[in-house]
């Protein structure tokens, strides 16, 4: 095949690819990634679609990979077994991909997926100091394409490096964002679930009380335990 044909149809099919996985067909999507690097192996973006793709079952089967270990980048094999450190809570083991993760830049396809995993590995350090790193860190991703789960993990950072104001301000945008199904009543409880930590203050009462409206849990609007 002429290299510029093959170049063509390597772009093609991990067009199709990142289409198919924006709409959430991961299989599809699977299917012309691993089509692209038959042609191409070794191909960056098609090797990150795929593992982005693949995300569920490289989680649920460790002993599976969709490209096989001795041809992975280095970054992206960080990635995958970040996913499933963080997948049992072994926080230490996380942390020790840190390095890796870090490589992985704005640009790259698997930014946002190294990026999500070291503010989980952050947070859970539970030190103010951290989280101010994993707010940083929140924040370059809300920056860069604002999505509800990041904006529930800045509210999560911002509240664990003691910046409640800023807390409070990502959970009222998420707040007003939400859609009326299903998807929305879930991102909204996992708000309020957040919002119980911010001050017991009636700014951020009726907050909660508008996000346990939104996520359908009226009669439970929790307040924070007083010392």
């Amino acid at each position: 095949m002429d290299l510029a044909m093959a170049s063509d149809e390597v772009d093609e099919e991990a067009g199709l690819g990142w289409l198919d996985f924006s709409a959430s067909r991961t299989g599809r999507a699977a299917r012309h990634f691993e089509r692209a690097l038959e042609l191409s192996p070794g191909d960056r973006d098609a090797e990150s679609g795929l593992i982005l793709s693949r995300k569920v079952d490289l989680i649920a089967r460790p002993d599976i990979s969709p490209i096989p270990d001795r041809d992975l980048d280095p970054r992206s094999a960080a990635v995958i077994a970040g996913w499933r450190h963080a997948h049992v809570d072994d926080w230490e083991a996380l942390a020790a991909l840190d390095g890796e993760l870090a490589g992985i830049e704005p640009g790259d396809a698997l930014f946002r997926a190294a990026a999500r995993l070291r503010i989980t590995s952050l947070l859970a350090a539970k030190d103010p100091t951290a989280a101010a790193t994993a707010q940083q860190l929140a924040e370059t991703l809300v920056v860069q394409s604002w999505q509800p789960n990041d904006a529930l993990l800045y509210a999560r950072a911002a509240l664990a490096s003691g910046r409640p104001v800023e807390a409070a301000a990502s959970l009222t945008r998420i707040s007003e964002g939400l859609t009326s199904n299903a998807r929305g009543r879930g991102v909204a409880e996992r708000a309020w679930e957040i919002a119980q930590a911010l001050p017991g203050e009636p700014r951020y009462e009726a907050l909660r009380e508008h996000l346990a409206r939104r996520a359908g849990l009226k009669d439970q609007r929790a307040r924070p335990e007083t010392p």
